[in-house]
């Protein structure tokens, strides 16, 4: 027994009794098993307080209809709307006692309900595969989506002419009009969640090592999820008005059926009934549619990782021509060194990171990694995002795996890796919960961890902190600069905080207004570890003045001469006790 597990077993064990231990007074407390039940059935409660309230709700609102209806009915109330003819709630009670003796009405159910079950999953096995298609390949979605679109807005009652003509028999032409009131809906909201995936998720899982079959399957099939239920629900509702519309028209059976030959017959609680059987069987069945639902990496190698960067220029071509982002740039990053890139908005910092990551490939120059060019994402270079990359449908501990799983690792081995890496990060206590439940650091820790535990030849991470708070973005930076000191990845960072950059790095670029190319190369002598102290040390401060000086001088040419050093002396000027509305 390991000593944590002894320590619990003494907690919980009671202590020997002596003979001097008197007995318990009559007034003593309950036995411990019936005091645990009561707590766990409290601490139940207090769980479930939001769906028993939601439940309690529910059942009054039900009671209350039920209440209104028997009233209404009872006392024949004729305000514009008239309820003498309406059967009221004993009457159609009275009426499903009677019908269920006799087994044509179950007949009817059966029927409506096989209907219904056929014609929805023929309807969801093809919609669900066409929507995700078209949603990942292009040239697919330009040929189905204008013949969808021209078929969508026709009524599925309009069809039950042309399905008799269509199908051999009544019953076939009934599952094609249910087939056609699901599948739209389905297909539909499939395309929209695939079009509503995050790029970054895919960049993520692209530098984690995931190939395209991967990607689709861990990735854009789980971030569509949501919406194919959403679908199925939706396309659950149609599929049952679909039905009864055809069933009253072409039907020899089925609810629909039932619901119309009660009106022929002047059975008015018949036809309540029927409805009332139609609401319960779509509320059934729209529900079950939603229901449906390491060791420690080892530190590479200090001779990888060699990050080269030669002659660098892309541009973009608009319609007014070609846009230089950045232009002759030439970096390079030493094995296991930290290096950072800083510069005004829009000069280009990102993109540079973009290129040595493998998403865009230069108009002019090279970019490699280990002597070998770089053609496209990998995994031996991890990447954390500014925006939260995690998978949400994933836990902390799976999102930590991804890439080792896609790297074929076994799972009790990535398992062991993830949880290593977790409680260096100080995340092992929340391995099991959902990115949702994390704050922004603690969402980013993982990120980088993530990004670490493929043991990637590079890290590369573009303003990771940049929406933290300020004493957050110091705990990270010191957490950040801790698990760069034992496991010695090479490292390329950008950042628009020059204190953050002096911090972390060996040598900061900083880069020119766009477009961007390298101004000056800045090695920081601090001796390592580091420790926040060390900010105010004198050394620390004039790296600070010298890199503020740089970027200022090269921020006012990016705003584009609009603020200069003589427009901010007017921040300073006297308006003589007048305010400013007053002078404007």
């Amino acid at each position: 027994m390991d000593g944590a597990a002894r320590k619990l077993t003494e907690t919980v064990a009671p202590a020997p009794a002596t003979e001097a231990t008197p007995l318990a007074p009559p007034s003593a407390p309950p036995p411990m098993p019936a005091r645990l039940t009561i707590g766990l059935v409290r601490r139940w409660l207090a769980l479930h307080r939001g769906e028993l309230r939601a439940l309690a709700i529910g059942a009054l609102s039900l009671a209350l209809f039920l209440l209104a209806w028997h009233l209404l009915t009872k006392y024949r109330v004729t305000a514009h709307v008239r309820f003498v003819n309406v059967p009221s709630p004993e009457m159609v009670l009275d009426s499903l006692m009677r019908v269920t003796r006799d087994n044509k009405f179950l007949m009817h159910v059966y029927l409506s309900c096989r209907r219904i079950l056929i014609g929805f999953a023929i309807a969801a096995t093809i919609a669900v595969p066409l929507g995700l298609v078209m949603g990942r390949f292009r040239l697919v979605r330009e040929i189905v989506f204008p013949v969808s679109e021209v078929l969508r807005p026709i009524p599925a009652i309009a069809w039950v002419p042309m399905a008799i003509m269509l199908w051999p028999t009544n019953e076939e032409s009934i599952i094609f009009i249910t087939f056609l009131g699901s599948f739209f809906p389905i297909l539909l909201n499939t395309l929209h969640g695939m079009t509503m995936v995050d790029p970054v998720l895919i960049r993520a899982a692209q530098c984690l090592g995931a190939r395209e079959t991967a990607i689709f399957r861990e990735v854009y099939f789980p971030a569509t999820l949501p919406h194919v239920f959403t679908g199925l629900t939706v396309g659950m509702g149609v599929a049952w008005v679909s039905l009864i519309a055809a069933e009253m028209i072409s039907g020899q059976f089925g609810i629909g059926y039932f619901t119309w030959e009660a009106y022929s017959l002047v059975q008015y609680a018949d036809i309540a009934l029927g409805m009332i059987c139609i609401g319960v069987l779509g509320l059934g069945s729209s529900a079950h549619a939603m229901g449906q639902e390491m060791t420690a990496a080892s530190a590479v190698p200090v001779q990888q990782g060699k990050v080269t960067v030669t002659d660098f220029d892309l541009s973009y071509d608009t319609l007014e021509g070609s846009i230089d982002a950045v232009r002759d740039a030439s970096i390079h990053v030493d094995p296991g060194e930290f290096v950072s890139i800083i510069g005004p908005s829009g000069c280009g910092k990102s993109t540079l990171l973009n290129a040595v990551a493998g998403f865009l490939k230069p108009t002019r120059g090279g970019v490699a990694v280990d002597g070998e060019p770089v053609a496209g994402p990998s995994a031996d270079r991890g990447m954390v995002f500014q925006q939260y990359s995690l998978f949400p449908w994933k836990t902390v501990r799976e999102n930590v795996e991804f890439g080792l799983k896609m790297k074929g690792m076994e799972r009790s081995k990535r398992e062991t890796s993830a949880r290593t890496l977790l409680g260096l990060a100080g995340l092992l206590g929340f391995e099991n919960q959902y990115p949702d439940n994390l704050s922004g650091g603690m969402k980013q820790r993982v990120g980088i961890i993530r990004a670490l535990a493929t043991g990637p030849k590079v890290l590369l991470l573009d303003e990771p902190f940049g929406a933290l708070d300020a004493q957050t973005r110091l705990i990270m930076q010191q957490i950040l600069t801790n698990m760069w000191q034992r496991l010695k990845t090479s490292v390329l960072f950008v950042t628009h905080d020059i204190d953050e950059a002096i911090f972390l790095s060996d040598r900061v670029y900083c880069m020119t207004a766009r477009p961007g190319t390298i101004k000056a190369e800045v090695a920081i002598p601090l001796e390592r570890p580091r420790h926040q102290s060390m900010m105010m040390s004198s050394e620390f401060l004039a790296l600070r003045r010298g890199l503020m000086s740089l970027i200022r001088e090269e921020s006012l040419k990016a705003i584009g001469g609009e603020v200069n050093d003589i427009a901010l002396q007017g921040l300073d000027i006297d308006l003589h006790g007048r305010s400013l509305a007053d002078v404007i």
